[in-house]
């Protein structure tokens, strides 16, 4: 006989789980739609949002740390934003576009988090 309990508590639990991601994505798009908003704005593409970011370019090359490795760091992406004069907060939005968490955000990553965004 099955026990039809630990059917419910699997099937609250499937429930419950699926209702964190969907408040996860919720409180993730806010940040990035906004982002996604500024860069649009900005530039000409996000592609060009990234290569000015990574290798701060249109800048006039003068942000330490900055380089043009196809990978963004922590520090890189919060001293250029600062110089961009961005209103949000960019360790949030750093976190959000670092999927892997591993303190580097690939050019993949920028793509693919900001594509999924509608302006």
């Amino acid at each position: 006989m099955v026990d039809s309990s630990a059917t419910w508590h699997s099937d609250a639990w499937e429930t419950a789980a699926q209702a964190l991601s969907t408040k996860k994505d919720f409180i993730e798009a806010g940040p990035l739609r906004e982002f996604k908003r500024y860069l649009v704005k900005q530039y000409e593409s996000i592609d060009k949002a990234f290569e000015t970011i990574d290798g701060c370019d249109e800048l006039g090359g003068g942000v330490a740390g900055a380089s043009e490795d196809k990978k963004i760091t922590p520090l890189e992406f919060t001293k250029v934003l600062e110089k961009l004069q961005y209103k949000g907060d960019a360790t949030v939005i750093y976190k959000l576009l670092d999927t892997n968490q591993d303190e580097g955000v690939t050019e993949g990553e920028f793509k693919a988090r900001l594509a999924k965004k509608q302006c």
